[in-house]
């Protein structure tokens, strides 16, 4: 039975990733047509689903709660660092990582008629695919090294993905703004790992959050180690999840196409630094500094959101007369025009304007 986990906790990360591969090489050497792109990636992740479901069911049947697949060191270098690659099966990653492929699977589905005929349907399913590895390996992660393995491939497909359209200066310039963000949590989170090595001397989660199945793990650091750690993770995770003081990044990322709006900032990507605080929530049970800041970044981030203005056709009486026809086009300030239906704003862009083709009926009594 222990043999069968850990082929098929290997397996959950290993055919997402080899599909990747395989998809990779295949562009390198020829064009193949969309079909074949399609149902090579779809295949990579149907073949994990099932897996990680397979953990799922014996984890269930055995009553195991925390299954630990390690494939060993891959870098070693004493007295402290090494690289330890190694997967966690419990009821945090198992739910994350069958909803991670999942929808990469559903929207995979969209995206293959959305993107139909697109001058880079290809790229945008190498990308695609790349984001599902990443997300699945930052799901099972066990050690604070695979899990920044996962991350960065996350991090490397949105940015591509949201600069996909580089032929207009605006996608690549607003993926570049958004590399900056996710460059500085990165920055955190290796940080982090490099003084969870020099504290415990392990990557390894159990080392730093104690032994014990999730969520009843009890943090082996100090209070003031789990404050200087947790703080670093806090950090890459609000820039991950666009808490503040990095929710700028959020619609900018809208620049990409939209199967890949809907499944990173809409789905997943945002998702992964609250997964990550969830990971490391023992941290946050030792220190009370660090939660009271993590509550303050949750309430600040929700007293900024506002209910969307109505359009301006809703906030006119209902027998203000509306003129027919399209809006003549705006003139910028640099000489060049908007679209119809355009106007032109202070910053000298154009934004869309949308006015009612009739008038609003009186309303009745």
């Amino acid at each position: 039975m222990n043999d069968l986990l850990f082929w098929l906790g290997v397996t959950t990360v290993a055919t997402p990733a080899a599909a990747t591969l395989l998809l990779s090489l295949v562009l390198l050497l020829a064009r193949p047509p969309e079909w074949f792109t399609y149902r090579l990636l779809q295949c990579g992740n149907l073949v994990g689903l099932l897996a990680v479901v397979g953990v799922f069911v014996l984890m269930l049947a055995t009553d195991e709660r925390d299954v630990k697949v390690d494939l060993g060191q891959w870098v070693h270098l004493p007295p402290h660092y090494h690289f330890q690659l190694e997967f966690l099966y419990d009821r945090l990653s198992v739910p994350f990582a069958i909803l991670s492929l999942l929808l990469c699977g559903v929207i995979g589905a969209f995206a293959a008629r959305y993107m139909h005929r697109e001058p880079g349907y290809h790229r945008f399913f190498l990308l695609f695919a790349l984001f599902a590895t990443g997300m699945t390996t930052a799901a099972v992660a066990g050690s604070v090294e695979t899990l920044f393995a996962g991350w960065e491939l996350v991090g490397l497909s949105s940015v591509l993905l949201i600069g996909y359209f580089h032929e207009r200066p605006a996608p690549v310039r607003n993926g570049f703004r958004v590399w900056v963000i996710y460059r500085a949590a990165d920055a955190a989170l290796l940080l982090a790992a490099v003084l969870t090595h020099r504290m415990v001397g392990e990557g390894d989660f159990h080392h730093l959050l104690g032994q014990g199945a999730w969520p009843y793990e009890a943090a082996t650091v100090s209070a003031w180690q789990a404050m200087v750690v947790g703080g670093l993770l806090l950090f890459a995770a609000a820039g991950k999840s666009a808490l503040l003081p990095f929710s700028g990044w959020l619609p900018r990322a809208m620049e990409g196409p939209t199967p890949s709006s809907a499944v990173f900032y809409g789905a997943l990507s945002v998702h992964l630094g609250a997964f990550l605080l969830l990971r490391v929530s023992p941290l946050f049970e030792k220190s009370v500094v660090l939660a009271s800041v993590t509550l303050a970044l949750g309430l600040g981030r929700s007293s900024v959101v506002r209910p969307a203005r109505p359009p301006t056709w809703a906030r006119l009486p209902a027998d203000t007369p509306v003129r027919e026809g399209p809006e003549p086009a705006a003139r910028l300030q640099g000489g060049g025009e908007c679209h119809r239906g355009e106007t032109a704003t202070s910053g000298g862009d154009c934004r869309v304007v949308a006015l009612p083709l009739r008038p609003r009926p009186r309303p009745s009594g």
